[in-house]
């Protein structure tokens, strides 16, 4: 049997922990090696046909226009409608909404530039959406009236009912 001493125990376990992060860091430098050898193996399959003559080179696209600029005046009135009717969503969650109610997608950037475009509907809409105080007359005895039953505890230790009714 081994026995050691506390100070024989401490270099062994500062040793164990030495060899447990060179261990890991000789792991962690492999993995970052293979995926660069990965990466330039995938980039050189994809360029071998080319380089052969094989295939043409793909031409690149024109950069277009950004979204808010092509989209539609009546999808455009139907973001705002659905911005007045929820105007607790953000860009993106209006985002998310428009495209399963709309069928419209597009990116949050784009949906702020609508609503900053369309101030003005915007401003209109909430107006219209604005509820006016509603007036009660009532001329007649007897035709609105409410009442209401609770239980208050007198002193915390009787209970008593009240019933009050207004008519």
């Amino acid at each position: 049997m081994l026995r050691l001493h506390n100070r024989g125990c401490f270099f062994l376990v500062q040793v164990l922990l030495w060899l447990a992060v060179a261990v890991d860091e000789h792991r962690r430098r492999l993995a970052g090696r293979l995926k660069r050898w990965e990466r330039r193996v995938r980039r050189l399959y994809e360029r071998w046909p080319y380089a052969r003559g094989l295939r043409k080179p793909p031409r690149f696209a024109r950069r277009r226009f950004r979204a808010h600029n092509r989209t539609p005046d009546e999808i455009e009135v139907q973001v705002v409608r659905l911005h007045v009717e929820h105007p607790a969503l953000g860009a993106g969650q209006l985002g998310r909404l428009a495209e399963r109610v709309l069928g419209f997608s597009a990116a949050r950037e784009t949906f702020r530039q609508i609503l900053i475009r369309r101030r003005e509907l915007v401003a209109e809409l909430e107006q219209g959406r604005r509820r006016r105080r509603r007036r009660i007359d009532i001329r007649v005895p007897r035709k609105l009236w409410g009442a209401d039953l609770t239980l208050v505890w007198v002193l915390g230790i009787v209970p008593v009912w009240l019933l009050g009714i207004v008519d």
